[in-house]
């Protein structure tokens, strides 16, 4: 469940930067791939020992991406 908030954060934090020329399925579907980057990104910084708690790094991480 955790994993879930977090990763619909992460999407929102990706279309929140260009939300004024999206379509809503555009929206989507950018929010669909931030989720999927971030769920991987987290098991890569899990699987690194990096000290991350928040997971800050990969929420930030999804938004240079996906834009």
């Amino acid at each position: 469940m955790i994993a879930l908030s977090r990763g619909s954060v992460a999407g929102v934090v990706a279309v929140s930067a260009v939300v004024n020329h999206l379509r809503i399925w555009e929206a989507a579907l950018i929010g669909i791939f931030a989720g999927i980057i971030y769920i991987s990104l987290t098991l890569a910084i899990h699987r690194s020992h990096v000290d991350d708690p928040a997971y800050t790094i990969a929420t930030h991480f999804v938004l240079i991406n996906v834009i």
